[in-house]
């Protein structure tokens, strides 16, 4: 295996942590699907075992955030044979 199957990490949180020691809150928005939540959990008990702060994790309504953009903006989405490509804005 050429890539590891963990790709959210935590590396990036623990730098900010490091350059911004005044932070006291994480907040993790992730895919809201099984990965997504697992990630966030994993997440979470890492940063809780090794710095002082509070976590929180937000997920969005939809599959993931693109999707609730998306959403919010009434964009209509058309599907074809290929997957879903963007139709445009709904009217």
């Amino acid at each position: 295996m050429l890539w590891p199957r963990i790709w959210v990490g935590i590396s990036p949180i623990e730098r900010l942590l490091d350059e911004v020691p005044q932070l006291e809150e994480v907040t993790l928005c992730l895919d809201n699907d099984q990965a997504g939540h697992d990630a966030a959990a994993r997440i979470a008990k890492q940063l809780l075992d090794e710095w002082e702060v509070t976590v929180t994790a937000h997920f969005p309504d939809c599959k993931d955030w693109n999707e609730e953009l998306q959403a919010s903006r009434g964009m209509a989405q058309e599907e074809t044979e290929d997957g879903i490509h963007m139709a445009g804005l709904a009217m």
